[in-house]
């Protein structure tokens, strides 16, 4: 037993990092201490206890590496003097690197997207020439497509990306054969949960073909993610004895499936619920008790 409890301590601990870092704090001298990435979230222990900070992963709203050597923390914590404008914590690492192999880790623990300012060295199957438009001016790089990610590469490192496809792009946008937007899942205080544009002018024209296979690949992406959820949201909702947790349908009363030689073979059927005035009409999934309503 004892044997087993020191190996679930060792793999609970695989893969964490300890930094010795400065707290960054805009207006005030920076602070040192130690920061702490692990399994369950980041630490920083100051040299001073009062200016130490702790947060879990779901404490955490977006996690970006802004470089090999910092990181910003956007948590949930409410800045009265800013009028209730979350809190941000920005890391400054005096030894060490948040390398590629840890930012692959944080990724899996946080479970969301994150910002990656530090794009790897890729050969891209498609590269294009770009200026990325900010409110006021631009910068200008590379966009590389790879076979699973979008890769901004310029000297302005504030601007330099890495977007998953799988995880941070939502959709892109063509107007027209010179111009580009990147829609991502990205944090930010301007556009509070919503998916961030990239708005790129390109120096060459956008091939046609890649430009539909991009999108095609991204549908499938999206698709895949969206049937994911659902799968996984239809199994935390699933209660004993086949009934639909009250996440779905409160109140609801499962009707039997159609049966055999029906007008159609859609596995469909009526559900009542105390939401409106009448039945609700929704997919019932063959095999698993649970009906997915409105589908």
């Amino acid at each position: 037993m004892r044997l087993l409890i020191l190996g679930l301590t060792a793999a609970a601990l695989l893969g964490a990092k300890s930094f010795e870092a400065v707290h960054v704090r805009a207006g005030w001298p920076d602070g040192q201490g130690v920061l702490h990435i692990t399994a369950g979230g980041v630490r920083f222990e100051a040299k001073k206890e009062k200016h130490s900070h702790e947060w879990s992963w779901l404490d955490i709203q977006h996690f970006d590496r802004m470089s090999e050597t910092g990181i910003d923390l956007l948590t949930y914590e409410d800045q009265s003097k800013f009028l209730g404008r979350d809190k941000s914590y920005r890391f400054r690492l005096t030894g060490g690197s948040i390398n590629d192999e840890l930012m692959g880790r944080i990724e899996e623990w946080f479970g969301r997207p994150v910002t990656d300012r530090v794009p790897p060295e890729a050969d891209g199957e498609y590269e294009l020439p770009v200026k990325h438009l900010h409110s006021f001016g631009g910068c200008e790089g590379t966009l590389r497509f790879t076979d699973s990610a979008i890769l901004y590469v310029t000297g302005h490192e504030k601007d330099a990306r890495e977007w998953l496809l799988e995880r941070n792009v939502a959709s892109v946008w063509s107007a027209d054969r010179y111009s580009l937007e990147i829609h991502v899942f990205e944090k930010n205080r301007r556009e509070f949960s919503r998916s961030r544009v990239f708005k790129f002018d390109l120096k060459e024209e956008l091939d046609s073909e890649f430009y539909r296979r991009l999108k095609r690949r991204l549908h499938r992406l999206g698709t895949a993610r969206v049937m994911k959820s659902e799968r996984i949201s239809l199994m935390e909702m699933r209660m004993p004895g086949g009934n639909v947790g009250p996440g779905l349908a409160p109140a609801a009363t499962r009707l039997p499936e159609r049966t055999a030689g029906a007008a159609s073979d859609a596995p469909t059927c009526r559900l009542a619920t105390n939401r409106g005035p009448g039945p609700t009409v929704g997919t019932f999934l063959r095999g698993t008790g649970v009906m997915i309503e409105g589908l």
